[in-house]
């Protein structure tokens, strides 16, 4: 059975040659199978959206897929609430204060414990100093003063300039481990991209209503780089799927390509594992509602789409 990888204005399905498609013709809709479908086509295209935060999102993920999991704990530790707090706000704070127990339970906010602003003032002038100093050395901007805040109170995860883990080493060597991996490879960088990339693709996937982000599977955080997300989104729409809202609406084919013969099996077989690559166009049999469907034989055979229709069928049966 032929298989058509074709690619709209508002994402890419797979449909199969066989599949039942809905092309506009004037204010109505005509069913045709997918081997009709040509660029320039206008189709019937089903737009799911999920509304829910990031927050939302994070759960799902953190209770349902290791890998994620896995790669918060090399970015974050967990305290006794079940709460993580980025290990560049732990390891800022211990490499000043040295091993000092009396202070953990507010190095890691257990309980309602934090602290004081007052005790927060010398934390950050002795990091904004040490990496302000780096910063000039190698020619950079310097974070403000704020941005370090933000680092020692736990509300990032990792400086937007990643060189500046160097700088912190000077504060404690655990961040010379997280510095190399960032230049070498390593735990942190893998897990911090993967991090982001998922959170990332995950909301901009909800947020666009289309079917475009995450093909495949990706099984290993440390193998992120190049991979996809499939696999995540696929849980988050599974978790929030009566959440779903959808709508049907017009979408331009800008091209169409045909899968080859020896891939066809391959990608038929991801439907399980990866429904979202068959999402978009609609397929369905069932009439889209507030929508009016026709048969090639009962549109008017005068309209330009029409036309262009039956032509292609004419030239199918021949060519058959």
């Amino acid at each position: 059975m032929t298989l058509f990888n074709i690619i709209t204005d508002l994402g890419s399905t797979f449909v199969s040659g066989k599949d039942a498609t809905y092309v506009k013709n004037g204010s109505t809709y005509v069913r045709v199978d997918g081997n009709y479908l040509n660029p320039g086509d206008m189709v019937l295209f089903r737009k799911d959206c999920i509304t829910k935060g990031l927050d939302e999102v994070d759960s799902v993920l953190d209770g349902r897929r290791d890998t994620y999991r896995e790669a918060k704990l090399k970015l974050f530790e967990l305290n006794e609430n079940g709460i993580y707090v980025p290990r560049l706000r732990t390891n800022i704070i211990r490499g000043i204060e040295g091993a000092n127990p009396d202070i953990e339970d507010k190095i890691l906010r257990n309980g309602d414990q934090d602290f004081e602003p007052k005790e927060y003032r010398p934390l950050v002038d002795l990091t904004h100093e040490v990496v302000s100093d780096y910063a000039d050395r190698q020619g950079l901007n310097g974070p403000k003063w704020l941005t370090v805040l933000n680092w020692v109170k736990g509300n990032v995860v990792a400086p937007a300039e990643t060189r500046y883990f160097e700088a912190l080493a000077k504060i404690n060597p655990e961040f010379n481990v997280i510095y190399r991996s960032f230049s070498e490879g390593g735990e942190f960088k893998d897990a911090y991209e993967y991090y982001i990339k998922v959170r990332k693709g995950i909301m901009a996937y909800l947020a666009r209503l289309t079917q475009r982000e995450g093909d495949g599977a990706q099984t290993r955080w440390g193998q992120s780089k190049g991979g996809t997300i499939g696999e995540e989104i696929e849980l988050v729409l599974e978790e929030f799927g009566t959440d779903i809202e959808s709508q049907f609406v017009d979408a331009n084919i800008v091209t169409i390509e045909r899968v080859k013969k020896a891939k066809e099996r391959g990608v038929k077989s991801r439907r399980g594992s990866s429904p979202h690559l068959f999402r978009g166009i609609y397929t369905g049999t069932e009439n889209p509602e507030n929508r009016q469907v026709l048969s090639i034989g009962d549109i008017d055979l005068e309209s330009k789409v029409a036309q262009e229709l039956l032509k292609r069928f004419v030239l199918n049966m021949v060519f058959q």
